[in-house]
């Protein structure tokens, strides 16, 4: 098994982060930001600065004044009006941090406030103007399967459940930065880009130049998890405008109060699911409605909200079916893609909810869920065939042996212990790659093997090292493939220069989509391996034949194939303070055929850690548009002494259509992390959860309303 090539640089402080990054003359710049969530620009009065300090605002853009994030929809500098707190305003460069601090105090907004719209039900009740638009709706996307109203008339019984959930900060050690150098009529740009094939694109439009004048380098990236795909766009555009004004080197580093409090999150959500149940306790009809809390921009809330409707009914089989999603715009800063792409939110509550139905209907709520699981041969809720293997009943047989969790589940009840423990379970599934012919739209995203005339061989495209040791794995296949040392391939941070446009990384595409080219490319090269000289293999990607997918009706292969999962969670509750500790974490997986164990691994614990944080403590608040948790002192995540040792098993179940067997293990533990833990805490207290975080404050409410009704 390979060591992550990266491992001893990263640990040592020789990986070359950007902030290693010096260029002559290089100036520093400061975002002058919006404080209110909603507000017209009355005036701004600007002290005078001395020479070689700049301030720059809207007027200075010589392009169009346009930060394009998907859609081309929102300013770079505001105007005459700010739509969300953080929105930025004016740019302060110069060589001196503390001078750029004093102008920037000197400097006076006059604002004309105005009533925002905060909240999901203000997006949706139409009493204040929307954030833009006629109706707040910045996407919308649903489907229907059988017949649900009339099988809820002919069901035996009904439930209905609402579930709430909020914000989860990325919390990437290193924060947003960006690094913009003018060279003889073009522009580089150096910054941890997720997605650096988009970056020239971006920056083109403010500067009004070509594409091919903007050149992206990527430097070493101190974590990701999908944070640094939208909002690097922004901080690049402002690197540049300021070269641009300046024409120096300008470098943007956000602290860790500004990125917390302007870059994107996990969308807050509410969804509303109604089942109805025939009279053998058999789910017949399920009807989902979710609503995603966007911001004051198109964002990528409609690709979130994509994956939230498709997998919203997780790993089950239920004959009529209707969901419909929307994101609403509201005057906050733009949540975006988050590890576990919307699905997170949709499998706590088709979870929760499934729980929810079984104990109201006295049926153990694994068996009631394990009855309505997906298997080989069922259409999913898009009316796709599955074609592989589902192993999700030996999943929950590894996670039961490891937990005991059948003979631990509901131990408590009945008890007058002030610390109560309890266990839950979660099922979950995630689809990836998404169908490229539906959601991302068929184009090229090719990758090059170079095996140079030493012998060496050189891996060339934009996929990013995000830390989950995809260069690792990339140089891993093709190893075996050539059957040449793992030393002998190399893969550097992506220069778009120098490599094939493959168009990011995110939503698990890496190792299932990319990781299949990279093997193709290496037995082509393989083949050629005689040839004298500098050999060169370019290879796109191949979707799998089979796939049919139908973008109007939402119907179809919505993704290549599927990965599943389960997890338990074991928490101690103390009844005086209402706080849950977690003691307990078992899972397992079934990711196809592991390219690496460890990395894996490593993806899982992560994963873990990053699904019980956001359903256990993770709490960050809007108060009026205004986030109330800025900083690591009040924005609290799990440390190693809130988490127990994890243990996992991966089930194995080779994919024919991923490099040797693989499939997707980036986002699927994170899914069902929070589903369990809230099912933990309900087996603990013998309540039901239905909102996320899992609070003190919000427990005592429960255990009080639970008092109340007894």
């Amino acid at each position: 098994m390979t060591v992550r090539d990266d491992a001893w640089a990263k640990c040592c402080g020789k990986a070359g982060y950007m902030d290693e990054l010096s260029f002559p003359g290089m100036l520093h710049v400061m975002v002058v930001r919006s404080q209110l969530p909603r507000a017209g620009i009355r005036s701004v009065h600007v002290p005078a600065v001395a020479s070689g300090y700049y301030v720059i605002d809207s007027t200075d853009i010589p392009g169009r004044n346009v930060c394009a994030i998907l859609k081309q929809d929102f300013p770079l500098l505001a105007e005459d009006r700010v739509s969300f707190a953080g929105q930025a305003i004016l740019l302060i460069a110069g060589p001196e941090r503390d001078r750029i601090l004093e102008i920037n105090d000197g400097i006076r907004i006059d604002y004309e406030p105005e009533e925002p719209v905060i909240t999901i039900e203000d997006a949706e009740e139409g009493r204040i103007p929307p954030v833009f638009g006629t109706d707040n709706v910045i996407a919308s996307i649903g489907f229907e399967r059988g017949d649900v109203e009339k099988t809820f008339i002919e069901s035996a019984r009904v439930f209905e459940d609402e579930f709430r959930t909020g914000y989860q900060e990325h919390l990437y050690l290193e924060t947003l930065r960006a690094i913009a150098v003018p060279e003889e009529g073009r522009m580089t740009v150096y910054g941890p880009f997720q997605i650096p094939d988009i970056v020239p694109v971006a920056v083109s439009i403010p500067l009004g130049w070509n594409t091919d004048r903007i050149r992206a380098r990527v430097t070493t990236i101190g974590g990701a998890f999908g944070g640094k795909m939208e909002t690097t766009t922004q901080i690049t555009c402002l690197s540049a405008l300021a070269a641009y004004v300046t024409q120096r080197p300008c470098s943007i580093v956000y602290d860790r109060e500004e990125d917390i409090t302007t870059t994107s999150k996990r969308h807050p959500s509410r969804i509303r699911i109604k089942s109805g149940v025939d009279q053998n306790k058999r789910v017949r009809a399920v009807k989902m409605d979710i609503d995603l809390l966007g911001g004051a921009c198109f964002g990528s809330s409609a690709v979130v909200l994509d994956s939230s409707v498709k997998m919203a009914t997780g790993p089950y089989r239920f004959e009529n079916v209707s969901v419909r999603g929307r994101a609403l715009a509201t005057n906050h800063i733009m949540p975006g893609a988050t590890r576990g792409f919307g699905v997170v939110q949709t499998t706590f509550a088709i979870e929760t909810h499934m729980s929810h139905v079984a104990r109201q209907l006295g049926i153990d709520p694994l068996d009631f869920r394990l009855g309505h699981v997906l298997k080989q041969g069922d259409r999913t809720s898009t009316d796709a065939v599955l074609r592989d293997q589902v192993k999700i009943p030996e999943i929950v047989k590894s996670v039961d042996a490891m937990s005991g969790y059948r003979a631990k589940r509901g131990r408590q009840a009945g008890s007058d212990a002030t610390v109560k423990k309890g266990i839950g379970i979660a099922l979950y599934s995630f689809g990836a790659p998404h169908t490229v012919k539906g959601t991302l739209r068929a184009r090229p995203r090719p990758l090059i093997l170079r095996r140079t005339g030493s012998g060496d061989v050189v891996i060339l495209t934009t996929i990013t090292e995000l830390g989950q040791g995809i260069v690792t794995v990339f140089r891993e296949i093709a190893s075996r493939i050539l059957d040449i040392p793992i030393e002998r391939i190399s893969m550097d941070n992506p220069d778009t220069d120098r490599d094939p446009s493959t168009l990011g990384t995110g939503a698990s595409l890496g190792v299932t989509l990319f990781g299949k080219s990279v093997e193709r490319a290496a037995r082509k090269l393989k083949d050629r391996w005689d040839e004298p000289g500098e050999i060169e293999v370019m290879e796109d990607y191949v979707e799998p034949g089979y796939l049919e997918w139908d973008d109007k009706r939402v119907v179809g292969d919505a993704f290549h194939t599927y990965s599943w999962g389960a997890v338990a969670v074991e928490v101690s509750v103390d009844l005086l303070t209402c706080e849950v500790q977690v003691t307990g974490v078992w899972a397992a997986h079934d990711i196809g055929r592991p390219i690496n164990d460890r990395l894996a691994e490593g993806q899982v614990d992560g994963a873990l850690v990053q699904g019980l944080g956001f359903g256990l403590m993770e709490v960050l608040e809007s108060k009026e548009g205004i986030l109330q948790q800025s900083r690591l002192r009040d924005y609290t995540i799990p440390t190693m002494r809130d988490i127990p040792a994890i243990r996992q098993f991966f089930v194995i179940n080779p994919y024919s259509e991923g490099p040797f067997g693989a499939k997707s293990v980036g986002e699927i533990p994170t899914i069902g992390a929070a589903a369990a833990l809230g099912e933990a805490v309900a087996d603990a207290l013998g309540i039901e959860v239905g909102r996320l975080p899992i609070t003190p404050e919000y427990l005592l409410d429960l255990v009080r309303a639970k008092e109340a009704s007894s």
